[in-house]
């Protein structure tokens, strides 16, 4: 049977109730204080403007179309966002008169409106807050050889930890997604899910050599979310898409990989938001 201290003064007791016990220091298992540790600092933005982040080749295995981060190859980015905005125009009495399932996630954001693209940050501290998160914003923009800037997909990427033993939270949100008129039912929307799916497999990447750098031992286990704000079927399946082709791109990275890895992926969600 509990017994209460009936014997407080009111005082004492309002203290009691306004700020409570005082509370130990929360014991860090090492995965979580690992995991804490490797969330301190910005991950890296991987690649530039002259790397492939997906590619389809011609017959003679020359590049034909690409997705690139943030600029065309050889132009600059203003110019760049310049040319999608005026195709983004152009598309808008075509996507009206014909069918909604044209448009796929909201959000034309090709303008830097806040910070930089990319951009790498850290959002809170375990030891402040009880919780460690970080992002990368990352905007990706497909081209041709003759076709240059015919497409955008911009993607917030983000991992977090409660440090509660959960699993950590992943979350790969797709923010817009713009095909020119002229590009679309050739499959090239396939591309830009492949370049999302890429940033999310090299942030895991970075994730797993911390923790290794740690001597962790442990697996940290991730729930991977793909989500998006869909106005029609077609977002739908590019949300689909980009799960299944972050699916296969890990296991490419799992089978590559010539030590233990650190990051085991328990669940992989798609949610229209």
């Amino acid at each position: 049977m509990t017994k209460y201290n009936m014997q407080l003064k009111p005082d004492a007791v309002a203290r009691e109730v306004i700020h409570g016990r005082e509370q130990p220091p929360a014991v860090r298992t090492s995965l979580e204080q690992a995991t804490a540790h490797a969330l301190s600092v910005p991950f890296p933005i991987t690649g530039d403007a002259s790397t492939f982040f997906a590619v389809a080749d011609d017959l003679d295995g020359e590049w034909e179309w690409a997705v690139f981060r943030n600029n065309a190859p050889d132009t600059s980015e203003s110019a760049t966002m310049r040319a999608l905005l005026r195709k983004v125009r152009a598309a808008r009495e075509y996507d009206e008169q014909s069918s909604f399932d044209n448009n796929w996630l909201t959000g034309f954001d090709l303008r830097k409106k806040s910070g930089e693209w990319p951009d790498t940050s850290i959002h809170a501290f375990a030891a402040d807050d009880g919780y460690a998160t970080l992002s990368v914003r990352d905007r990706f923009v497909l081209c041709s050889t003759d076709n240059m800037s015919a497409g955008v997909c911009t993607a917030t990427l983000s991992l977090t930890t409660h440090l509660d033993g959960d699993p950590l939270d992943a979350e790969l949100e797709i923010g817009t997604v713009f095909l020119d008129p002229e590009c679309r039912g050739m499959g090239l929307s396939y591309l830009l899910a492949e370049a999302a799916a890429s940033s999310m497999v090299s942030m895991l990447g970075e994730l797993h050599r911390r923790l290794v750098s740690r001597g962790l031992t442990e697996v940290c286990n991730v729930e991977l979310t793909v989500t998006g704000e869909c106005i029609s079927p077609g977002g739908e399946r590019f949300l689909e898409t980009t799960a299944y082709q972050f699916e296969q791109q890990w296991y490419a990275f799992l089978c590559g990989a010539s030590e233990q890895v650190m990051v085991n992926i328990t669940e992989i969600a798609v949610l229209d938001e």
